[in-house]
């Protein structure tokens, strides 16, 4: 499923676009991380801004490593990047290449996802925080500094 932009401007907007996210299914065949494709089309959609934006930031989470398509750093280098921040959010723990080293996908994310000024990375220690990583995140990109207010 991809998504253009969306304008969420009431209660019933968010909620819908919630229902669709939480009813998509997943291409599980060969369970693809194709974060270099994430970040080419993300890329893509930036001149379609329906209104002009302050900051420009791309959110990447997953649980393993680009293993279909083009690498992100090769994105990075190949295109315009400079006023667009990425974002990341690991899952620890459940790539089964690199479980006995849960850091990979950490260092991963840190060496070749991240970019661009006051860019971060938020850990979950598995899919069980996962919830609380991603209000983490947000807050952090909507509240800096809020994050430490949180329990």
């Amino acid at each position: 499923m991809l998504f253009e932009w969306s304008q969420l401007n009431t209660e019933a907007d968010i909620f819908a676009l919630a229902q669709a996210l939480a009813t998509h299914e997943r291409n599980s065949e060969k369970s693809p991380t194709a974060l270099g494709s994430a970040l080419g089309y993300a890329h893509r959609l930036f001149p379609r801004l329906p209104a002009t934006c302050f900051r420009q930031v791309i959110d990447v989470s997953g649980d393993g490593l680009n293993n279909d398509g083009i690498q992100p750093r090769q994105v990075l280098a190949m295109w315009d990047f400079s006023n667009i921040t990425v974002n990341g959010l690991a899952i620890n723990g459940s790539d089964p290449l690199h479980d006995s080293a849960h850091q990979d996908v950490m260092t991963y994310y840190r060496r070749n996802v991240l970019h661009g000024n006051g860019s971060f990375l938020i850990i979950a220690e598995n899919f069980e925080s996962f919830e609380e990583a991603m209000k983490k995140k947000l807050l952090k990109e909507i509240v800096p500094g809020a994050v430490g207010l949180l329990k």
